[in-house]
């Protein structure tokens, strides 16, 4: 996938022994530089739990 001239991504990958159990929220921001100021931008949100005992994983 290309990507447009000017544009950003970022991601991340945690290791799972690395998070503490609690509850998180993920937000996602957007901006489109090529919209109209007010369509500009957009933000998304979840919140999700990390539970104290994760099985183990294959």
């Amino acid at each position: 996938m290309t990507e447009p001239e000017g544009g950003y991504c970022a991601a991340a990958r945690v290791r799972q022994s690395l998070i503490t159990p609690g509850d998180f929220m993920l937000q996602v921001i957007v901006t489109d530089k090529l919209a109209k100021e007010k369509y500009r931008g957009a933000t998304q949100a979840m919140d999700f739990e990390i539970p104290a005992a994760l099985p183990p994983q294959p």
